[in-house]
């Protein structure tokens, strides 16, 4: 009888832990639910439960406010209710070939249609939910984009303005690193006559003038450090026809797929330092041209000073020959004085 009263005592004490544990066991089940309702409720993505005939039968509070609908509305309408028709036959082969065949499906891209009829672009991942073998239905996580997609565009529209800038500038824009061109616009092909192809794939200094090679790659690779360079220098390329052409560089650093490179702006100065040359011989067939005049003057005055002197000194000899008492041998010297002095005259 003892016996059994302590039995009994031993199996109520031990009920009572049993309860004890299992209202542990429910208030951390509680905790944990109420945890993941936060979470659930708390996403910035929506999650939502549809039946395999679609229609939707379980979604958070996030799915539910980026459609518009009511909850009695929700509950009346399928995933496909809610997607843009032009949806439908790449949904239905991605569930077939993804989610029916291993579970899940990759993240794709698709549009939902709001209440007020507004489409917006979301990305969305679906799972298949199964009891045992037996299909149940397909969660769905959903995250609207609609102000991603509005950044893509933005950033599409302004790199489409700087391409149709780069393409279509008249000057050649070049990025310069690892001793190539690893970026060249048309104008560049243009200028310098090689393929883009040929451009990136060879040494930049093999279509630079020998006499500027050391200048400009001294000058590339000083940028490169950091160092003070020229922001604006001249130099000569040959062309791949063998033209010699000037480029003005205005280059800047830049970061190129992580390192560092030069961007270069170069302008074509052909023409410009072709017509500096010109004005510069020009100029010097002026002052060449100056000069000659200069001393043909100076010439000039020389000679009429040196005429009137030999005018006079022929005077003279005029007055000795006339002079009597010189003798004839006299006379013959002087004679021969004044025919030199008039074969001068007449030279100059």
């Amino acid at each position: 009888m003892k016996d059994a009263k302590q039995s009994t005592k031993r199996l109520l004490a031990r009920l009572q832990k049993l309860e004890k544990e299992q209202d542990k066991l429910k208030g951390e089940l509680q905790k944990t639910k109420k945890r993941y309702r936060e979470l659930y409720e708390g996403s910035r993505d929506g999650y939502a439960f549809v039946e395999m005939s679609g229609r939707i039968v379980e979604y958070n509070s996030t799915f539910k406010r980026m459609l518009g609908y009511t909850a009695r509305e929700l509950k009346k309408l399928t995933y496909e209710d809610i997607t843009s028709k032009k949806w439908h036959a790449h949904e239905k082969k991605i569930l077939e070939e993804q989610v029916f065949t291993r579970g899940y499906s990759d993240v794709y891209e698709k549009e939902y249609r709001r209440k007020d009829g507004k489409v917006f672009p979301i990305e969305i991942r679906t799972y298949l939910a199964k009891e045992g073998d037996l299909p149940l239905g397909m969660w769905a996580f959903v995250r609207d984009i609609s102000e991603r997609k509005k950044s893509e565009k933005v950033k599409k529209e302004s790199e489409e303005k700087y391409r149709n800038v780069v393409e279509n500038t008249r000057e050649a824009i070049v990025v310069a690193q690892d001793g190539v061109l690893k970026f060249v616009n048309p104008s560049t092909v243009k200028i310098i006559g090689y393929t883009a192809e040929e451009l990136t794939s060879i040494p930049f200094t093999d279509f630079i003038h020998p006499e500027d090679k050391s200048l400009v790659y001294e000058t590339y690779k000083k940028r490169l450090r950091g160092e003070k360079v020229p922001e604006v220098y001249d130099f000569r390329i040959i062309t791949k026809t063998g033209e010699v052409k000037w480029l003005q560089n205005s280059a800047v650093l830049i970061t190129w797929e992580n390192r560092p490179a030069s961007l270069n702006f170069l302008t074509d100065v052909t023409e410009s330092k072709n017509a500096e040359e010109e004005l510069r011989q020009k100029e010097h067939q002026l002052l060449q041209s100056q000069k000659m005049e200069a001393i043909g003057r100076l010439a000039g005055g020389v000679a009429h000073d040196f005429n009137n002197l030999l005018t006079a000194i022929i005077g003279y000899t005029d007055i000795l020959l006339i002079n009597s008492k010189l003798d004839e041998e006299l006379k013959k010297y002087v004679q021969q004085i004044k025919s030199v002095l008039h074969h001068s005259s007449s030279s100059f």
